[in-house]
């Protein structure tokens, strides 16, 4: 696919608002896979592209194709802040790197529409919660009934300890985006114990009862936690929705199956959306599962041991090799996902026995919710 994209492209995207994804496709035509689709086959000197309907991907998949899905589910990871001496912000939680640390993102509020960047090392941002603020994270359709924040969230005071993944990694060149974070713990006066900083498991629990899912300004409204589920979501821990996978349905998946296309699960739980430009790598956590991984490795024999070696390097670029590379071995860890199929959850690849062919590549323009 690498050397498709080098040739001139023909199709010009206007920035404008009109083109923006305000609203989940089956909130417009009541069906989540009525969403374009692009194929790209081929080769080179010979690339064939296709435009057609997502509901229409069986068409290109055939009996022994194997469809790689993420299991990954979403968990509530947004909350209402105040930055200490500044005022206002929403908070979006991301990766837990440790037992005392985790990913952080400021942006303005009240609709997270911009990245707060002049944010400084030793900043505090106290969460903004009261038992009326959590919407529900639940799989109704009323976003206005309150659930009971858990205790420990209420009064959580986190503060910033370092840029991530590096200094300076910023869209604009400027400031920072995302933080490494801890939770400080209070004495018992009520002041912060410089000292020692709390496990953030408590945090992340606190998070799925009273957060709500990460959403951005150009969203027409609120949407529940259901929305930002795939058909395939069943282990919580992304921060936000493993989109490739939306469009699937229950029926489309069906379909598929019937038809002989094998479904292969992956585990890989996604940070807070894709890295701006001028923005460093980072990494994300990932489980192979053995019969995932003897089931795809065939597709490409012999290719892609330094892309396995580097996805488990935690803060390294690893961009992946133009041929289908093989699985990891099965094991968690953390991978970065500067390369497109590290968060791919629907690349379709061929395990035909006794057969190795160049695996269709299956684009959707579903991607919502997608940051502007």
């Amino acid at each position: 696919m690498t050397t498709l994209l080098r040739h001139t492209p023909s199709t010009h995207f206007r920035p404008t608002g009109d083109l923006t994804a305000a609203t989940p496709p089956e909130e417009r035509s009541g069906r989540r896979d009525a969403v374009r689709l692009l194929v790209a086959e081929g080769t080179a000197t010979d690339p064939r592209v296709t435009h057609t309907g997502f509901d229409r991907i069986g068409d290109h998949l055939r009996p022994g194709d194997a469809l790689v899905v993420n299991t990954s589910a979403t968990s509530p990871r947004e909350v209402d802040a105040v930055l200490d001496g500044r005022g206002p912000v929403v908070l979006h939680v991301a990766t837990a790197l440790d037992a005392q640390s985790v990913v952080v993102e400021l942006r303005t509020s009240p609709d997270a529409s911009a990245p707060v960047l002049d944010a400084a090392v030793g900043d505090v941002v106290a969460l903004d919660l009261d038992a009326g603020d959590a919407g529900d994270t639940g799989e109704s359709g009323d976003t206005d009934a309150p659930t009971q924040p858990a205790s420990s969230v209420l009064g959580a005071r986190l503060r910033l300890e370092a840029p991530y993944p590096e200094d300076g990694s910023s869209p604009t060149g400027e400031g920072n985006r995302l933080w490494r974070a801890s939770v400080l713990v209070t004495d018992a006066s009520g002041a912060d114990d410089a000292s020692a900083a709390q496990d953030v498991g408590e945090l992340l629990a606190g998070l799925d009862r009273a957060g709500r899912p990460i959403a951005y300004g150009y969203l027409a409204h609120r949407y529940p936690l259901a929305a930002y589920q795939t058909v395939f979501a069943s282990i919580p821990g992304s921060a936000e929705m493993a989109s490739a996978g939306r469009p699937f349905t229950a029926d489309l998946v069906t379909r598929l199956v019937t038809s002989g296309v094998l479904v292969a699960p992956v585990l890989l739980h996604t940070g807070v959306s894709s890295q701006e430009a001028g923005e460093a790598p980072q990494p994300e956590w990932f489980s192979v599962p053995d019969v995932t991984a003897d089931l795809v490795n065939p597709c490409a024999p012999g290719a892609g041991a330094s892309w396995r070696s580097a996805r488990r390097r935690r803060g390294r670029s690893s961009r992946p090799p133009t041929r289908p590379a093989p699985f990891a071995p099965p094991r968690a860890g953390p991978t970065s996902s500067s390369g497109p199929t590290a968060r791919c959850a629907s690349s379709a690849a061929s395990s035909r026995a006794g057969t190795t062919r160049r695996p269709r590549t299956c684009c959707s323009s579903s991607r919502w919710p997608a940051r502007d």
